[in-house]
């Protein structure tokens, strides 16, 4: 997949349109974001939960009908959280996004009805982004660059399996998975390293091309990986990167957003259904892009 274009033209296909579920949705920008994908038949009848009166004034505004939304009064942000996740488990709701509330505490509210929202599984959250760049002919998965803090082997290897789960929402075949460090050699000084290289043994005997350390000029430049010589499967064409710690993933994260010309979606899966995470900061085009993305995982 090339293009955004192509995902939401994937999500206007969708049999059955999804449900958001807005926690806290008094905000501007975001209210936009969720009008236009209401407009563009990526979800329907949204549920926006928060200050009704600031919800339906901004709406009035944008001169929007209120009957295409639910809108449910709850001013406090613990309960406001606490009944989206109720209309989650109720199969009223598909998927969640992020208001004008901390993002812990709508985890909280997750996480005290872990046993329902588990799927059988321990929950385990990592923010995956979808990527375009001009300088690159496709998309590609970044994780986690808003989440975990330090993540060691066995919560890399599960940031994995959560960006899985969007490769494979997007319909990318045989993903080639590229853990990336400063440097492709093994070093005893960089944990980033020694990590990859435990990771790579680990998909080894596996149907998954996982490789690393990559530096990221190997992991996603061709003409890179040929001049240096890289062995390996990927050599520069790699379809997610996994970052080594919460700093380079947000620097690298930030730096796509805002010294580049580049499109981001952006979610937090690991749960039953993903939630959309925005910053107030993020232009109404990333919103609108991470909710389309929502509605295919």
């Amino acid at each position: 997949m090339n293009d955004f274009s192509l995902v939401l033209e994937k999500c206007k296909n969708l049999k059955e349109k999804k449900i958001p579920v807005v926690v806290c949705a008094q905000e501007e920008e975001l209210l936009k974001s969720i009008c236009k994908c209401l407009k563009e038949n990526i979800v329907k009848k949204p549920i926006l939960i928060g200050d009704k009166n600031k919800i339906e004034t901004i709406l009035l505004n944008e001169k929007e009908n209120l009957d295409e939304f639910k809108i449910v009064n709850i001013l406090d942000k613990i309960e406001a959280s606490e009944k989206a996740v109720e209309y989650i488990l109720n199969d009223t709701g598909d998927f969640l996004i992020k208001g004008l509330v901390d993002t812990s505490i709508i985890l909280k509210a997750i996480l005290n009805k872990k046993e329902e929202l588990s799927q059988g599984k321990e929950i385990f959250f990592s923010h995956v982004a979808l990527v375009k760049v001009d300088k690159l002919d496709r998309l590609f998965l970044l994780s986690d660059a808003a989440m975990n803090i330090s993540p060691g082997v066995k919560e890399k290897i599960k940031i994995i399996e959560n960006t899985l789960i969007v490769s494979k929402a997007l319909n990318i075949e045989n993903p080639k998975i590229a853990l990336i460090a400063a440097k492709e050699k093994v070093s005893k000084k960089m944990i980033a390293t020694l990590d990859a290289k435990e990771i790579t043994d680990y998909y080894k005997n596996t149907n998954y091309i996982v490789e690393g350390p990559l530096a990221l000029d190997n992991a996603i430049s061709k003409k890179s990986a040929e001049i240096k010589g890289l062995e390996g499967k990927i050599k520069g064409d790699a379809d997610i990167l996994i970052m080594p710690n919460i700093e380079a993933g947000n620097i690298f994260y930030k730096s796509l957003t805002y010294l580049s010309n580049s499109q981001i979606a952006g979610i937090l899966v690991g749960a039953k259904v993903p939630i959309v995470i925005t910053s107030r900061a993020d232009n109404e085009e990333s919103k609108f892009l991470s909710i389309a993305l929502a509605t295919l995982v």
